[in-house]
């Protein structure tokens, strides 16, 4: 699973020039509209998402045996106190492990809810697509073909933000195991880019934030991208004309190098764009 993050280089990961964002484009959504208007995009909670298991796929720390959490100890100890003896780094591990809550499946249910929620206070997520044409995707995320879909450049708008990929679709969602086992970016990697089959529609990008903040604001989440990454603005085939005219002058005056384009919905309702 190749995803860009900071430990990776952009430039090993396959990406489309353009991915896409289905925004509505009336007065009742006025956040979508500073997508264009003030070049701003929102990374939401994963607390916040439809899919009721997109994101919430934890690590199992409740798979662990007695061996594998000794295991884990004994690491530990090795790491942090490089200069015991083979006795000491034994009697850690063993002090350590005796204590442990993660021999307590309760304790241990707890602190996997209890880490997702502090995660999802700190991290946050913008849902992009490689496809322009999803009439899914512009009946619900688009207003029913009357918003837009506005087409960012890939590789500015991943470097950007620090962090970004393909998502990953699957009958079952992989179960993510505790390091060594799964390395913590294997495990948010997996986490964050995983998805059940029935969403496969979507051919879903996403671009990552942490927020160096405990609990991200609204604001915090909101982050204003160079006017260079957007690279095309598609307008819905049914978005009624004043909304366009006053579109295309929106867009002449602030952003005149993207390109407009029109969607148009054919009768056996697949889209074209020209």
């Amino acid at each position: 699973m190749a995803i860009f993050t900071q430990q990776t280089s952009l430039d090993k990961i396959e990406l489309p020039d353009i991915v896409y964002k289905y925004r509505f484009w009336d007065d009742s959504h006025p956040f979508h509209k500073t997508i264009l208007t003030h070049q701003e995009v929102f990374f939401a909670s994963p607390l916040t998402f439809e899919d009721p298991v997109d994101c919430k796929n934890l690590t199992r720390y409740d798979l662990l045996t007695d061996d594998e959490i000794y295991e884990r100890y004994l690491a530990d100890s090795l790491e942090r106190h490089p200069n015991f003896t083979p006795e000491q780094h034994k009697a850690f591990a063993v002090h350590w492990f005796e204590k442990s809550p993660l021999r307590d499946k309760t304790s241990v249910k707890e602190y996997m809810e209890q880490m997702f929620v502090q995660l999802c206070n700190r991290f946050g997520v913008l849902s992009l697509t490689e496809k322009n044409a999803l009439p899914e995707m512009w009946a619900k995320y688009s207003g029913g073909h009357t918003g837009i879909c506005v087409g960012f450049d890939s590789r500015l708008t991943f470097r950007f933000f620090g962090g970004g990929g393909k998502v990953n679709y699957y009958k079952t969602l992989p179960i993510i195991y505790p390091s060594p086992r799964h390395s913590i970016e294997e495990q948010i990697v997996t986490q964050v880019y995983s998805k059940e089959e029935k969403w496969e529609f979507e051919q879903e990008y996403r671009a990552q934030k942490l927020f160096f903040t405990k609990n991200a604001t609204n604001s915090d989440r909101t982050i204003k991208l160079p006017k260079a990454a957007i690279k095309e603005v598609i307008l819905g085939a049914l978005m009624p004309d004043n909304e366009k005219q006053a579109l295309t002058t929106l867009i002449a005056s602030e952003l005149p190098h993207v390109l407009m384009r029109q969607a148009s919905l054919n009768a056996n309702g697949s889209i074209t764009i020209s």
